[in-house]
């Protein structure tokens, strides 16, 4: 298990809510922002080299809020890049990124 995923895990990411959710205009950094009840966890993939996020359509059928929770990370670290996969349904995605930072406020 890759450090940053021990610590995302750690803080208590797993069965979060994910609370925001942002791709930069140069699609160069993904931030996400969970609240684990206790603190906020904002993680930060700078740098990125490929970002794709798709979501489940059906979940949109019908009127419904929708209300996203983490359910898995997965972090390995290649050469000098960050492969990341995440699962918050109803959507998934991959980063490939060159650093991570994680804030706790």
């Amino acid at each position: 298990m890759n450090s940053y995923e021990k610590k995302l895990i750690d803080e208590g990411i797993i069965d979060s809510p994910l609370t925001d959710f942002i791709i930069s205009k140069w699609y160069d950094k993904v931030t996400l922002e969970f609240n684990n009840n206790i603190h906020i966890i904002r993680v930060e993939f700078v740098n990125c080299f490929e970002i794709k996020f798709k979501h489940d359509l059906k979940y949109f059928e019908g009127e419904k809020e929708h209300h996203y929770f983490m359910q898995d990370v997965d972090i390995k670290k290649t050469d000098d890049f960050f492969n990341i996969k995440l699962s918050a349904y109803p959507f998934n995605g991959e980063i490939i990124c060159k650093k991570i930072e994680i804030i706790k406020e």
